[in-house]
């Protein structure tokens, strides 16, 4: 099982959980309504070719793809 990841409001610092976290879909603080980002630094990673994006706090709202695969799939959390 999956450990839950931790999200952090960029407006107010409240914290949220979220058990399974889908890149892309508007995660938004229930305290103000801003975006919420990653607590820690992480990568992304391709599923494809595996290549990895320097660790940084992801903004989960936005997808990512990958530049270096022809189809460009959706980049992943590099969890390890």
């Amino acid at each position: 099982m999956e450990d839950a990841v931790k999200l952090v409001c960029s407006e107010c610092d409240a914290v949220h959980r979220v058990k399974q976290l889908v890149l892309g879909r508007d995660y938004r603080c229930k305290k103000c309504g801003s975006p919420l980002l990653t607590m820690e630094p992480e990568a992304l990673a391709c599923p494809r070719c595996g290549a990895k994006t320097e660790a940084a706090h992801v903004d989960v709202s936005r997808r990512a793809f990958c530049e270096s695969c022809a189809d460009s799939p959706t980049l992943i959390l590099a969890r390890s």
